[in-house]
């Protein structure tokens, strides 16, 4: 049977992505999805750590540019914590110098899925090349039809021709946003099928629980009619509530009770398919109008007369001749109103959405357009020393007040004076052609809908506002995507303990690893869904797997100016500064994985380092734990067989949870020495057998192979 659930993109299937185009070996834009471990492989200087650089560029250049959208203009290449040098030195070396740097990640929405966020940046000239300026914003979502990105909003930094009395032929940098409406109607459409689907299921559910409350386990006898077809086909995908508790609070049978309970409960509850808050609003919006945006027409008495209250056409009636007579509507427009519903054969409301469809683009359109214009952007000083006004011929260019503009995005008011058609009559009537107030004639009032306007377009508004928001969240949302790479934490192949003492003046990585793990009991913000203990016996436990020793301890000196790391061994506490170099180089990687705040992305350079084969296999393990306890997600750059070949045993195993849905791997080439039939990055998947979908490519798992046959052959010949 065809599954009953409209096709629509799930959060439950939503995987990260990130991707960099024009980025040092990468010419072309190269895109990574993070599972929850993610290997990068190949040979040297293939573009391993050119990826792991840009994630690292990328972090430290947007700090938080969900509340500073400034940070998002300019990449400062030159930050000490990446030495980057300039834009010379990090564009790919076949580009042209005034060839855009990309950077993509996607993120989900309900309303379009899979959406992808795209920054391109241009050298700064101005600043010999020491930096770089942002240019455009892409948003993109994924057609599932085609499995291609289709472009759904920009915002480009442009020169606009603005001039001034000084100055005819004045340019000024603007931020010019663009989206196609109709690409977004069609999808507020499409997802009114999934609204319309959750209704149905959550109506079946309140029946569901009523015929159980009254009549138990017989229940099912009294289901009748489409509440009984439709629970059949629920109960064959996974859906039945009867696995679920009645809600206790509130009225059992209420909306309020029954969206929350839905909601949080059934769907989402690994179910097939989440609650989608968006199409639950926009159906609801839907069903009263068949439109998406409430017009005031819709609430004026010219319009309602002409329908019954259940949406049948009226031709005439009583009503109508009473309100004609007490003056309270206009007869001329009523008329016209009622021909122009006549012309278009509106025989019910349900006939009436096509009609509107085009006016609902150009409001939306038109909301953007009339409250980005370069005159909001005006900046104000103080001219030739008299009071504050705002400067000719200048207007700000900065992104924060772009953002700042388009977060106050007002809903726009066509008022036609002269309709002709039925849409003309959308905003009819407006408060300020609508007002009456009738007096007799000893001046007491006698009818007054002075406040009838502003009450109908409070509802035209707020109907408006809601299309509004859903395009500015996904604008908010793109930008929270770049700013969560600020977040990722990045373990770097030279991981320095050597020292004694680890002095707090000299702030290390390790050194702040350790001072988070002697504040693990207090460190809030750490431990909100792992509690301390467990994070100390996941240290505790990867010690002695990896036979480090049966405890580490995390002592200040006594002056109080630092930091020491012991091993216990048995009763014996030695410095780790006293440890092999493989040793040292691996406990600030289980440190970290303990004290990472939950869900972390962790990038991990070249773990296998200095570590005997046996460890570097052990390390699959460690990282999967880690994955399972703490819901990291790693990327892991890296030349070690033994680890991926650990991976592959995991994935085959039937003692181990592991997936081969959790492991992607990623084979780069050298842009000169991609094989024929190749890509420059290769991605391969681990099978459920622990087959790997693709091979390797040659000097790789190969290698040890390689060199026995050859050492073979030079015996066979000695003994010759």
């Amino acid at each position: 049977m065809k599954n009953i659930i409209p096709d629509f993109p799930q959060k439950k299937d939503f995987r990260k992505k990130i991707g960099v185009g024009n980025f040092k070996i990468f010419k072309s834009l190269q895109s990574f999805e993070i599972a929850p471990l993610t290997i990068l492989t190949g040979p040297n200087s293939a573009g391993k750590s050119s990826f792991t650089k840009a994630i690292h560029l990328i972090a430290e250049n947007l700090k938080n540019p969900s509340k500073n959208f400034d940070e998002l203009e300019i990449l400062d290449f030159q930050n000490p914590k990446i030495h980057l040098g300039s834009f010379k030195n990090v564009i790919n070396h076949s580009s042209d110098n005034d060839t855009a740097l990309t950077f993509q990640v996607n993120f989900f929405t309900e309303l379009w899925g899979d959406v992808n966020a795209q920054l391109e940046f241009i050298p700064n000239n101005k600043n010999d090349f020491k930096d770089a300026r942002l240019k455009t914003i892409i948003l993109g979502y994924k057609n599932t039809d085609n499995d291609e990105y289709s472009s759904i909003l920009q915002i480009e930094r442009i020169k606009l021709e603005y001039p001034s009395d000084e100055n005819p032929n004045n340019k000024v940098d603007y931020w010019n946003f663009y989206f196609d409406e109709n690409l977004w109607f069609d999808r507020f459409y499409k997802l009114l099928e999934l609204g319309e689907f959750q209704v149905k299921v959550r109506e079946l559910y309140v029946h569901l629980w009523k015929l159980y409350e009254e009549h138990k386990e017989h229940f099912i006898d009294y289901l009748e009619g489409d509440y009984k077809v439709l629970y059949k086909k629920l109960i064959k995908e996974g859906l039945s509530p009867l696995e679920k508790k009645f809600p206790k609070s509130g009225n059992p049978y209420s909306y309020s009770s029954w969206h929350s309970s839905f909601r949080l409960n059934y769907i989402s509850d690994g179910k097939p398919f989440g609650w989608n808050e968006v199409a639950d609003k926009l159906y609801n919006r839907f069903k009263k109008h068949k439109t998406l945006i409430e017009f005031p027409l819709f609430n004026s008495k010219e319009w309602r007369l002409n329908f019954t209250n259940d949406g049948k056409r009226l031709n005439n009636n009583d009503e109508y001749k009473k309100e004609l007579k007490n003056g309270r509507i206009n007869n001329e427009d009523f008329s016209k109103i009622r021909n122009l519903l006549d012309e278009n054969e509106i025989i019910e409301l349900d006939d009436i959405g096509d009609i509107f469809r085009e006016k609902e683009k150009t409001v939306l359109k038109e909301s953007f357009n009339t409250n980005l214009k370069p005159s909001k952007y005006q900046v104000w000083g103080f001219v030739d020393g008299g009071y504050p006004s705002v400067i000719p011929g200048v207007v700000s260019g900065k992104l924060s007040d772009f953002i700042k503009q388009f977060h106050n995005v007002k809903p726009f008011k066509d008022n036609c004076k002269d309709p002709i058609s039925l849409e003309d009559y959308s905003f009819y009537p407006l408060k300020d052609n609508r007002l009456t107030v009738r007096v007799s004639k000893l001046g007491e009032i006698i009818h007054d809908n002075s406040h009838e306007g502003e009450i109908k377009e409070d509802k035209y508004i707020t109907s408006t506002n809601d299309l509004i928001k859903i395009v500015r969240n996904v604008v908010t949302e793109s930008l929270n995507a770049f700013s969560k790479l600020n977040e990722t934490i990045i373990i770097e192949s030279q991981r320095n303990v050597s020292s004694r003492l680890h002095l707090d003046v000299i702030n290390t990585q390790f050194n702040k690893i350790m001072r988070d793990y002697l504040q693990i009991d207090s460190y809030k913000s750490h431990i909100s869904t792992v509690d301390s203990e467990t994070r100390k016996e996941f240290v505790n436990k990867w010690i002695k797997e990896f036979k480090i020793a049966d405890e580490i301890l995390i002592k200040r000196d006594k002056e109080g100016i630092g930091t020491k790391a012991y091993l216990r061994k048995n009763t014996k506490e030695t410095l780790i500064a006293d440890e092999g170099y493989g040793i040292a180089k691996l406990l600030p990687i289980i440190l970290q994985l303990a004290v990472a705040d939950t869900n972390s992305m962790i990038i991990v350079e070249e773990p296998e380092a200095n570590l005997h084969p046996s460890l570097q296999s052990k390390l699959a393990d460690l990282f999967f734990h880690a994955y399972q306890q703490f819901n990291h997600h790693f990327i892991i750059e890296t030349h070690s067989e033994y680890l991926i070949r650990k991976l592959q045993y995991l994935v085959a195993s039937k003692d181990c949870e592991i997936t081969s849905a959790d492991v992607n791997i990623y084979y780069l080439y050298h842009p000169k020495k991609i094989p024929e039939n190749k890509e420059q990055v290769e991605k391969l998947m681990i099978n459920p057998d622990g087959s790997l979908s693709d091979d390797f490519g040659p000097g790789f798992i190969d290698e040890a192979i390689n060199w026995k046959f050859e050492l073979m052959k030079l015996k066979t010949l000695q003994n010759n």
